[in-house]
């Protein structure tokens, strides 16, 4: 699970902002939950369905996310019938108008990423809208964690590089009946070879003026490169050669 590699990798925090809109309390806690466990910049808002189309571009005015998630409860009302109309939905009419209002405060789909909708959900017509991915093609019950995966996928892939379906499949419990959509750029911003050197260059010469003064040279080192890890888009152990 996507999960389970990140942690494993021991991956730096993204600089990333995820906002998620949530419509059940409970799945609100487990999103913050998911969230930390990955060391992911998140605010998630306990709103309900009905209410996010009014609340959203207040909280991304405030916020200014890179990545929207909205989320909640849906269903079909007559099973089978009706797959195109969206009186046949109980809340794909407020994803639909959330991800409306969305785009009308950013229209670029590479600067705001938007994940949207919940089981059985409206797929095409929240796509129609501008959502890089929704959810549910096949109008099946969709596993809370697949929006957050993906989330969490495009905020840990490098800024030249793009995540698509194909990429996440193996990681989603829904697959593509469950979710699916067209594309995201990675919002994890590479530094350059120039920035990695100086930042390695600024670290080297802290340790050797501590240990001209016989301090303990380590705790200077470790707080350079914690400092490096809050600040900066990427820390990578193998490219800037760090020592453990």
């Amino acid at each position: 699970m996507f999960t389970e590699v990140l942690k494993n990798r021991k991956l730096s925090s993204s600089r990333a902002v995820i906002l998620h809109l949530d419509g059940d309390r409970k799945y609100s806690k487990r999103a913050i939950n998911y969230y930390n466990s990955l060391n992911l910049k998140s605010i998630v808002e306990n709103i309900s369905e009905r209410n996010q189309p009014n609340e959203v571009v207040y909280l991304l005015e405030k916020y200014k996310p890179d990545i929207l998630v909205a989320t909640g409860h849906d269903l079909m009302l007559k099973k089978g019938q009706d797959l195109y109309k969206l009186d046949n939905y109980k809340n794909s009419r407020y994803f639909v108008q959330t991800v409306k209002n969305a785009r009308t405060w950013e229209k670029s789909e590479e600067k705001l990423i938007i994940i949207a909708g919940a089981c059985e959900s409206f797929y095409e017509a929240i796509m129609l809208e501008g959502a890089n991915f929704a959810s549910s093609p096949a109008r099946i019950m969709v596993e809370y964690r697949d929006p957050l995966i993906i989330a969490s996928k495009i905020a840990y892939t490098d800024s030249n590089k793009y995540v698509r379906m194909k990429d996440l499949l193996p990681y989603l419990k829904s697959n593509y009946k469950g979710m699916g959509g067209t594309k995201a750029r990675g919002k994890k911003n590479l530094l350059s070879k120039w920035q990695e050197c100086t930042l390695l260059q600024f670290c080297n010469i802290i340790v050797k003026e501590k240990k001209k003064k016989k301090k303990k040279p380590w705790k200077y080192w470790n707080k350079a490169k914690n400092w490096i890890m809050t600040n900066c888009y990427i820390f990578d152990k193998k490219r800037l050669g760090w020592y453990t």
